[in-house]
């Protein structure tokens, strides 16, 4: 994502190549960057470890311990082997499932777009068809209904 783009973010992933030798001060960098830009202090950011399969022996092991007892989060992965990725994806869509809210929004028929836009970016729920009005349950993230809004120049409250 741009860092434009990271404002609106519900969980931010730094991935760090975690066998680089200046992944430390990179992390740095990237966190005084973080700090600059103007986020929402309740947004997560959660460190991705990859390249663990780089690490050998108790130089890896010592990498999985750690990123266990990291603050903010730090998950050990290999996007090579897949080690560590269901971890991830299990505490995203756990996260994500937290905040998302259930809507129900009222679409004439001919507002085509605004219908694409919600069935690639929400959950469906729920659909009923009435003559020219589409009303739709829909579960979004609170992110994703303000790119909504602001895309559309709407308030879907």
């Amino acid at each position: 994502a741009t860092l434009e783009e990271t404002v609106h973010a519900d969980v931010i992933l730094h991935v760090r190549d975690i066998s680089a030798p200046y992944t430390d001060a990179e992390r740095s960098d990237v966190l005084t960057t973080l700090e600059r830009m103007e986020l929402d202090k309740t947004t997560p950011v959660w460190e991705v470890w990859n390249k663990i399969d780089l690490l050998e022996g108790e130089q890896k092991e010592t990498a999985i311990a750690n990123a266990g007892k990291q603050t903010p989060l730090a998950i050990a992965t290999s996007a090579l082997t897949g080690e560590g990725m269901p971890e991830l994806l299990q505490r995203i869509d756990a996260l994500l499932a937290d905040r998302d809210i259930v809507k129900i929004l009222r679409l004439s028929t001919a507002e085509g777009e605004k219908l694409a836009w919600l069935y690639r970016h929400t959950q469906i729920l729920d659909r009923k068809d009435q003559d020219s009005l589409i009303t739709l349950t829909i579960q979004i993230s609170p992110s994703k209904l303000g790119q909504f809004n602001h895309s559309f120049g709407t308030k879907a409250a």
